[in-house]
């Protein structure tokens, strides 16, 4: 509200802290809503913008939150140092903040990760070609949507566990092989945009398909904004072990549950079903345990195994889809790397000398660790 501008002003003003040597139009004898940065709607502050103003210090304490109608904060090409303060959380109507390019210290205030409307903007602003873009959202209590682009071929999980009828076109090597490379590249460009940015929801059907069954990646953020009580059976066959709570996924966790994904489109099986066979294993498990008893193609998807000369580069997507669900994080790689080799696969099916195929079975893997094809 405009009545807590007067505290931004002293604390904008003063020489101890926060140091700005003038703002022109910051003056108490002016209406605050006319101040240089400022917006109001009904007089209460909307927008604060100070970008580059040579703000020097640290952000004190008991000023921005009380800023509860503020829906955009920049304080970014400033000189501010120090812990962000604990009540930004309590600007419930935030929708964008830019502090870049200043010298803050210390942890994100784990508050600001409950902020609905910042997050929503956020994962509005992820625009890539291999992401399906937030058109529109509507948020309240008791509902929530969120507006996408059509996609009319629909998800990766209908075409894959659907009516699998004699009539039915199957998606043949060149179709998984291309969706796998589209879907990891779209999760690596959403890793991209931050040390701390995942997708949080990696499943087939959250991967949606053009006309021409290009991939693209869907739902992104969507377990931070419903809350707990989202299911986590819905996503249980996909992720990481070590994710206790599907609000706080790691760019590692998101890796597993794109291994699991991969293992998916290579053995044709769905990860959401409890036990894919009588021992009650997951599927990263039942895969493994195929793959060390040196039974490697049991584990591939029957209808992959009319297509010839492509063993090879099954057994090579499958090795990663193991390195990817690896049980500990430090063993899976980036969605980078992930991408990366996915392209190498792809270019040397591509090459006539790589398509000689092997008759000698898998060695086993050494007892604990992830086996090696």
């Amino acid at each position: 509200m405009a009545t807590v501008m007067p505290y931004v002003h002293a604390w904008v003003s003063r020489r101890e802290g926060v140091v700005r040597p003038a703002l022109p139009a910051w003056n108490s004898s002016t209406q605050t809503c006319q101040w240089q940065g400022v917006a109001c709607e009904n007089g209460r502050v909307v927008e604060l913008r100070l970008p580059g103003a040579g703000l020097m210090g640290a952000l004190p304490s008991g000023v921005l939150g009380n800023l509860t109608a503020l829906r955009t904060l920049s304080l970014r090409w400033n000189a501010l140092t120090g812990p962000i303060p604990d009540d930004v959380a309590r600007m419930t109507e935030l929708r964008a903040m830019y502090f870049q390019h200043n010298a803050f210290s210390g942890e994100v205030p784990a508050g600001l990760f409950t902020l609905k409307n910042l997050r929503i903007a956020a994962i509005g602003a992820v625009q890539h070609e291999l992401v399906v873009p937030l058109r529109a959202y509507y948020f309240s209590k008791d509902e929530k949507l969120l507006v996408y682009d059509y996609m009319s071929m629909g998800s990766l999980s209908a075409l894959l566990h659907g009516n699998r009828s004699s009539g039915r076109t199957p998606l043949d090597w060149e179709a998984r092989s291309a969706i796998a490379l589209s879907t990891a590249r779209g999760v690596a460009h959403i890793h991209s945009t931050g040390p701390t940015a995942s997708h949080g929801n990696i499943k087939s059907s959250n991967v949606l398909l053009t006309k021409s069954y290009e991939a693209r990646v869907s739902d992104h953020g969507l377990p931070t904004l419903v809350g707990p009580s989202f299911s986590p059976t819905r996503v249980s066959g996909y992720r990481a072990p070590e994710v206790t709570d599907i609000r706080r996924v790691s760019q590692k966790a998101d890796v597993y549950s794109f291994g699991v994904l991969l293992l998916e489109l290579l053995t044709g099986k769905a990860p959401t079903h409890a036990v894919v066979n009588e021992e009650g294993l997951d599927l990263p498990r039942w895969v493994q345990s195929v793959v060390r008893e040196e039974w490697t193609a049991e584990v591939f998807d029957q209808e992959l195994l009319r297509y010839q000369n492509v063993e090879e580069e099954m057994v090579q997507l499958l090795q990663l889809a193991i390195d990817c669900s690896a049980q500990h994080p430090d063993r899976r790689p980036s969605m980078s790397d992930a991408a990366a080799r996915i392209d190498e696969i792809r270019r040397s099916a591509s090459s006539p000398a790589q398509h000689a195929t092997t008759d000698s079975p898998a060695a086993p893997a050494p007892e604990g660790d992830e086996p090696s094809l």
